[in-house]
């Protein structure tokens, strides 16, 4: 591998050329075929983006951006054979070559340079070819090899462009364990809300992969300006003293303590980051000055499937992280009735999720408290041993619904209270799930 600097129209330009004519065979063999039609009728075109910066990564790739000095309606009729669609508010092509979906742009700029200055970190300011090798005129590649993350252009001007950037430094630094530049981070959090500019429907795949990542909670801590403006309620959260003796952390410390206590699953960080969100809102203190937060797990849970909703996301999602928060704060003791009337309302599903959020939970409160630990391992072998013995019928799937009750003179609790109790004996086969015997017992 050679690296060359040639003066295209009065600029230095960055080469990498790849001697053993192995590098072809790195990237999808359909994005360089689409590299190879758009060269076949007169155009340049380029690999870019995520596909180069994980290639020195050693990261695979399923995305591959294409860009080419060809225009929009050019490459509609480059590639009018594989049904080519204009999209992403008219700034790309996406085709697909046998399995390979690709987008294709046109230069932001003439050339190749001003595309790739048009970008928003050096990391993805490389471009590929066959014929050039690796286009790299911001050193993005030694940045890359030094894990920094910054900017080629003024950070004001690139995050104004798009602010959703300053999400997207974050995410690249948590999955590639990368260092933001100074000035960029300080430029992160002092335009942190131009956040509010961008529709909520991209927030998602910024904010996924920092849940995900093994430093989650070193991030929402040291960026936690940047998330108050995602998830507002953190403002109350941040220092907010739970005058309690079963806390020894602010709410917002103890939201992190338990998320760093809880593996990296998606639905169950969700639900750890939510769990008491709204503490401060519910703030009790009793005659001695003792903290309570009554209904707390309610509102946080609505607060969950408000935002998440908002963000646009899954609708299963959604509502699982719904479910364990609104649970999070059952306390279960070694009875079977109390086990089996939890399991008529929780059901099965993400059972394992609840008892690893329960743990989590109870490690972020007072040290004192962890013997509580070796209580819920024995809960959890008693809960899994119904799951497995037991035909599971929960409250909610049974023959008659909550309506049937109050028809017949139950109040709302009271008709909840009643079908949980007619959902347990069902499970111990003291009952059939029929709705005419359901409707002669009530």
């Amino acid at each position: 591998m050679g690296i060359y600097f040639i003066n295209d129209r009065g600029r230095l330009r960055n080469i990498v050329k790849i001697g053993d004519g192995k590098m072809n065979q790195a990237f999808n063999p359909d994005a360089l075929t689409s590299i190879e039609i758009l060269n076949s009728h007169g155009y340049l075109a380029y690999i870019v983006g995520g596909a180069i910066r994980d290639y020195f990564l050693n990261c695979s790739c399923v995305d591959y951006d294409i860009t080419t000095n060809a225009s929009l309606d050019e490459i509609c009729e480059v590639f009018k054979d594989y049904k080519p669609k204009i999209y992403a508010n008219n700034k790309c092509v996406g085709i697909k070559i046998n399995e390979t979906h690709l987008e294709i742009s046109a230069f932001k700029g003439n050339t190749i340079e001003e595309d790739l200055y048009n970008r928003d970190f050096s990391i993805n300011s490389i471009a590929y070819n066959p014929r050039d090798g690796f286009v790299d005129p911001y050193n993005g590649i030694n940045d890359i090899k030094n894990k920094i993350i910054k900017t080629i252009n003024n950070p004001v001007e690139v995050i104004r462009i798009d602010p959703l950037r300053i999400l997207r430094a974050l995410r690249f630094s948590a999955i590639y364990d990368m260092k933001i530049d100074d000035e960029l981070e300080k430029k992160l959090i002092e335009l942190k809300d131009l956040l509010n500019l961008v529709h909520p429907m991209r927030f998602e795949h910024e904010i996924d992969p920092i849940f995900l990542s093994n430093r989650c909670s070193y991030y929402i801590s040291k960026y936690k300006e940047i998330f108050k403006v995602l998830f507002k309620p953190l403002i109350e959260c941040d220092g907010f003293n739970q005058h309690s003796k079963w806390h020894i952390y602010d709410v917002f410390n103890h939201i992190l303590k338990v998320v760093d206590s809880t593996s990296n699953n998606l639905v169950l960080r969700l639900a750890a980051f939510f769990h008491d969100i709204k503490k401060p809102e519910c703030f009790k203190p009793d005659l001695d000055g003792e903290g309570h937060f009554p209904n707390h797990y309610l509102k946080s849970a609505n607060y969950a499937k408000e935002i998440l909703e908002y963000y646009s996301y899954n609708h299963r999602i959604v509502e699982r992280v719904y479910h364990l928060v609104l649970y999070h704060e059952a306390r279960l003791e070694l009875d079977d009735k109390m086990l089996l009337e939890f399991l008529v309302q929780f059901g099965k599903e993400d059972i394992d999720l609840f008892f690893e959020l329960q743990k989590a939970d109870i490690m972020g409160q007072n040290p004192e408290l962890l013997f509580r630990l070796d209580k819920y391992k024995l809960i959890e072998e008693r809960l899994i041993y119904f799951i497995n013995n037991y035909n599971l019928v929960t409250y909610n799937k049974l023959a008659i619904k909550k309506n049937d009750l109050i028809l017949k003179g139950y109040s709302e609790a009271g008709a909840r209270r009643k079908l949980i109790l007619l959902a347990t004996k069902i499970t111990k086969n003291e009952l059939v799930n029929d709705r005419k015997e359901l409707l002669k017992i009530i």
